[in-house]
């Protein structure tokens, strides 16, 4: 009998899953974030990528900056747009790697606390 990493997969809209073995779920790639705009509501210290050095450059954006989140790794990797088209990525701490429930952090504070909203939702 073939030894298989995964019996089956299927996708939504948030992304590409597979089943492995043991009948645990794997995403395949990124989750895609459905919200759009995120307002910051204190100072925010992300990575903007540079395009005329082709690396990523740790910038401090300001309250009242919008920031498109658009796609995260749901481990600690959250990646945003601003309204100018700069890209760049959030370095966040994830407590449960297991679940798309799980809360993100930047330090001991909330992710979420940085913006406007009361969540960010990260499923289809």
């Amino acid at each position: 009998m073939e030894d298989r990493k995964y019996i089956i997969g299927f996708q939504n809209t948030t992304g590409i899953y597979l089943i492995n073995s043991d009948l645990k779920l794997s995403l395949e790639g990124n989750y895609i974030i459905n919200d759009s705009k995120h307002t910051l509501v204190k100072e925010l210290k992300a990575y903007k990528y540079n395009d005329k050095t082709a690396v990523y450059e740790i910038t401090t954006y300001q309250k009242g900056e919008a920031l498109y989140l658009y796609e995260t790794d749901m481990q600690n990797l959250i990646y945003f747009k601003t309204e100018n088209g700069d890209k760049g990525y959030i370095d966040a701490t994830k407590d449960d790697y297991e679940s798309t429930t799980g809360e993100f952090y930047i330090e001991e504070e909330r992710l979420v606390d940085y913006f406007d909203g009361e969540e960010i939702s990260w499923a289809g």
